[in-house]
């Protein structure tokens, strides 16, 4: 929706989540029954490369900055996400994206795995453009049995379409991670090149030539760890 600053214009198609504390004692963070858990970890399934504040001002109350996390600076993060087909209606992921938002941040990660926080100056969700650069993600998938009907009504002679959602449920992608569904969206022919390019520079594979690729546009050198020695 436009109105929301973190989930407009998501040109890449594809949202992310990503969680930095837990808070319900279970089994899925180191928040345990009986302990304090005011400062327990979500599982750690991503690295975080870095957030700029420029992509979410409203975020970071602030119109510009970085936030970088060689290594393992930033601790144990969480982050899950999903991707839409582009605009065409007959695709479940594009027509079903709000109900996947929900799932995704609401459902699967505040309800049942207890994860809050979002990682320092970035949204807790949005469009992988406004959201931390990070190596990858979780993945859920709407699934969807439903039917349309087309008839013609007696007595008329305008053709008639009924739409039946019997169920709409959700499950882990089955590329795996959230770049590997993405891979086969573009795969399919299901995302252009210019989505394609935005996704690609939201979730890397290597968080240290991010780093170095981020600093060399901004006009910085480093010649340590991260960067290397080419930088």
């Amino acid at each position: 929706p436009e109105y929301v600053d973190s989930l407009a214009n998501c040109n890449a198609n594809a949202v992310t989540c990503c969680y930095v504390a837990d808070r319900q004692p279970d089994d899925h963070g180191t928040c345990t029954s009986g302990s304090d858990c005011s400062n327990a970890d979500p599982v750690d399934n991503t690295d975080v490369c870095y957030v700029d504040n420029s992509n979410s001002k409203f975020a970071s109350h602030t119109k510009g900055g970085y936030s970088i996390y060689p290594g393992d600076s930033e601790g144990d993060v969480y982050c899950e996400g999903f991707a839409w087909s582009k605009g065409s209606l007959g695709e479940p992921s594009y027509r079903y994206r709000a109900n996947t938002l929900y799932q995704v941040a609401l459902m699967d990660n505040l309800y049942t795995r207890g994860y809050v926080r979002e990682v320092p100056g970035a949204p807790m969700c949005g469009c992988v453009e406004h959201m931390p650069v990070i190596s990858d993600a979780a993945c859920t998938e709407p699934v969807v049995d439903e039917a349309f009907t087309f008839f013609v009504a007696a007595g008329s002679t305008d053709l008639e379409v009924e739409h039946v959602i019997n169920s709409i449920g959700f499950q882990p992608c089955a590329e795996g991670g959230l770049k590997a569904h993405y891979d086969e969206l573009y795969a399919d022919g299901k995302v252009n090149d210019n989505p394609k390019a935005r996704f690609d520079a939201a979730i890397v594979e290597d968080c240290d030539s991010a780093i170095a690729s981020a600093l060399r546009a901004n006009g910085y050198s480093c010649t340590t760890s991260p960067c290397g020695s080419d930088v």
